[in-house]
């Protein structure tokens, strides 16, 4: 997988708003409201769960939102292994998960 400095770089170079990094898939780009996937292997759950946990370590988190869409209970328990959280914090009102 590229490192985050890549990936950034991609985001600039092509004027996307955001990045998306899904197992699965290569990661993708939105650009003027369309996912543009780059020409990248498919992120494995490894892949996935070291970008995490590094990101994590590094900026001194504690703490990880997670989106509806991403919070099957299969999600939740590995993201929660990933960056080694110990507990869930349901936000319904917002949508929202919170693990810390």
């Amino acid at each position: 997988m590229a490192n985050l400095h890549q990936l950034l770089k991609a985001m600039i170079e092509k004027g996307a708003s955001d990045l998306h990094l899904t197992t699965g898939s290569p990661p993708q780009l939105r650009v003027d409201g369309h996912l543009v996937p780059l020409r990248m292997d498919p992120l494995s759950p490894q892949d996935t769960c070291e970008d995490i946990a590094g990101r994590m370590r590094q900026s001194g988190t504690r703490y990880l939102v997670v989106a509806p869409e991403h919070t099957s209970d299969e999600n939740i328990a590995r993201l929660r292994q990933c960056a080694d959280l110990e507990s869930e914090i349901r936000e319904r009102a917002q949508g929202l998960y919170v693990l810390r």
